[in-house]
């Protein structure tokens, strides 16, 4: 035993110069990181900040900025397909032709928001609402029947049709809350990184028409109804490139990831030629998901101080910017008449992109 201790004093000594030295090494680094931002501290500018912020303060203000924008947007989206043409006839059988997709129209929109400037190290809040609406149908006829339906249910459907019709409308709603600090990094550049969160409400329905009146007159008509209502986080980093003369260009990412539940309502009815209608399909389907969005933005701004001793400030910006939500198109499409419950389920994005053109006022 004795022994044994003896072998072990050389081992704690070791340890203990060891950890000595570690304690010191660790002292060290500390007063060198001290030191380090001593000198950061010496190097600030004359507001007191080492990054000082970037924001446009307005003399004697109270620190709020309104700002509004017209929206001039285009929506684009998967699975809104509602026919297809056939150029064979020869063989009925036989699926050759083109896709018939329903296209959004370009539509106005608009986004409000109220901002702000908090009294601590340059921070700020913006409180922002986004809406857009937008509608197309589109339509196809032939004869002798060519049509093949791409959203009607084999059950009790005709194999053509000489007309098919599609419409689709779309309710976008965004509301936006983040806190960030806009600050140099250089004389011609800011940055403004952010956090904050996001609400989202959508409707999309969209509806086909199918009519077949050759030796019977056959009408199917079907409803898909996609509702997603959720929120979650959102984070992103806003930046100015200046040019003198209070121009400047901006670019801006945000990326959000929202948690909620989407909805969807498909029914469909079929009229055959005797005047009798039965409802062929009707399905109700809701559950919980998470959505992944990316916003991106960028143009060129102005910037203006006006007013008695600079009591007010103005900005127009010009920009192109677009937002889209990933895994969006989730309608129920039942393919197989031999099993009615059988069904597949899109899987598409949705998008709206165009051209922004904002006014600011702070006060």
């Amino acid at each position: 035993m004795k022994n044994g201790l003896k072998k072990l004093w050389p081992a704690l000594a070791a340890f203990t110069t060891l950890a000595s030295v570690t304690c010191s090494a660790d002292d060290m680094q500390m007063r060198n990181l001290e030191n380090r931002v001593c000198a950061l501290e010496q190097r600030r500018g004359a507001n007191g900040m080492i990054n000082p912020p970037a924001r446009p303060v307005v003399r004697d203000g109270i620190d709020l900025w309104a700002q509004v924008e017209a929206l001039y947007m285009h929506a684009t989206e998967d699975g809104l397909a509602y026919a297809i043409r056939n150029t064979n006839l020869d063989v009925p059988i036989t699926v050759d032709g083109n896709v018939k997709n329903v296209k959004y129209n370009w539509n106005w929109g608009f986004r409000a928001g109220l901002g702000y400037n908090l009294p601590h190290d340059g921070w700020d809040v913006l409180l922002n609402w986004t809406r857009f609406r937008s509608h197309k149908k589109a339509s196809e006829k032939h004869t002798p029947a060519n049509l093949l339906a791409t959203q009607a249910s084999p059950a009790g459907a005709n194999a053509f049709f000489n007309t098919a019709k599609g419409a689709s409308s779309l309710h976008f709603n965004l509301l936006d809350f983040e806190m960030g600090r806009e600050f140099f990094v250089s004389k011609w550049l800011t940055l403004r990184p952010f956090v904050g969160v996001r609400a989202s409400w959508l409707n999309r329905n969209f509806q086909t028409r199918y009519v077949f009146n050759e030796f019977a007159n056959i009408r199917i008509k079907g409803h898909d109804h996609n509702r997603f209502r959720g929120a979650g986080l959102r984070a992103g980093l806003d930046t100015q490139w200046g040019l003198g003369c209070g121009w400047s260009f901006f670019g801006d990412l945000a990326l959000s990831l929202i948690y909620g539940t989407q909805r969807l309502h498909s029914h469909q009815d079929t009229t055959f030629s005797n005047g009798s209608k039965f409802r062929t399909q009707h399905a109700h389907d809701h559950w919980l998901t998470a959505r992944g969005m990316l916003d991106l933005a960028a143009g060129i701004r102005w910037d203006h101080l006006l007013g008695n001793c600079d009591a007010y400030r103005i900005r127009i910006q010009l920009g192109w910017e677009q937002t889209s939500m990933f895994g969006f198109d989730k309608d129920l499409n039942f393919v197989n008449a031999d099993a009615p419950g059988k069904y597949t389920q899109n899987s598409g994005d949705l998008a709206i992109s165009g051209v922004s053109l904002q006014f600011r006022f702070d006060f």
